[in-house]
């Protein structure tokens, strides 16, 4: 991912096109390449919110099951479509809305589990076994492991379609591209850290669950 964000930030300072990786591989590679590859970035950005909006709909439903599961991909796709037809202005602060919102429920997750560790520490494993198990460590697990946390990473190309709008234009979309990988991978060790440290027992997770929402669990302990 870091040479992947390190390639767009090089990129984006010396071709300022809101083509993205579609102008990149045109003028670095082959316009055919370029050709190629901006279908492959449509197919990208076809596929991925769907993805998210089938996931989030799932998971809202374990909440709500009263509520049917193929209302909510349709209301995310309602919203996500409204917002951006509204322009650039609107649609980054909409995104600066659920920034905030996203950080806010981050941060009250850490606080809650460590307000848990100063009561009851018996509910609390403390230790480096979230981020090394010998017992678990195998290249099958890791390549599946890393499969699924590549999902957390995803988007941070995305900034260098702003190129054109930005106001520091290319060097302001390099620095925004590698500051959200940064940002992005201390978020996420910091979140999984302390959800595995309010982890007491494995066994309390559904095993095969449709949602497998282990942190909806860890959230309810905590």
């Amino acid at each position: 991912m870091f040479f992947t964000a390190y390639s767009y930030s090089t990129l984006s300072q010396h071709i300022s096109s809101s083509g993205s990786a579609y102008a990149y591989a045109g003028v670095c590679i082959n316009p055919a390449v370029g050709f190629l590859t901006g279908w492959i970035l449509l197919l990208d950005y076809l596929l991925f919110p769907t993805l998210v909006a089938v996931l989030g709909g799932v998971a809202v439903h374990a909440i709500l099951p009263q509520i049917p599961v193929w209302v909510w991909p349709l209301i995310y796709v309602a919203i996500g479509t409204g917002v951006n037809y509204l322009g650039i202005q609107q649609t980054a602060k909409f995104d600066k809305l659920l920034v905030f919102i996203q950080l806010g429920i981050l941060a009250i997750f850490v606080l809650l589990i460590v307000r848990l560790m100063m009561q009851d520490s018996s509910q609390i494993t403390l230790s480096f076994r979230p981020f090394f198990d010998s017992q678990w460590f195998t290249p099958g697990l890791i390549a599946t492991a890393i499969s699924v946390a590549a999902l957390n990473f995803l988007g941070f190309d995305a900034i260098s379609t702003l190129s054109e709008e930005s106001e520091g234009g290319g060097r302001a979309v390099s620095k925004a591209t590698l500051l959200a990988l940064v940002l992005a991978t201390v978020l996420f060790i910091i979140v999984v850290a302390f959800a595995a440290f309010a982890t007491g027992n494995v066994d309390r997770f559904a095993e095969g669950n449709v949602t497998n929402e282990a942190f909806f669990t860890i959230a309810g302990n905590v």
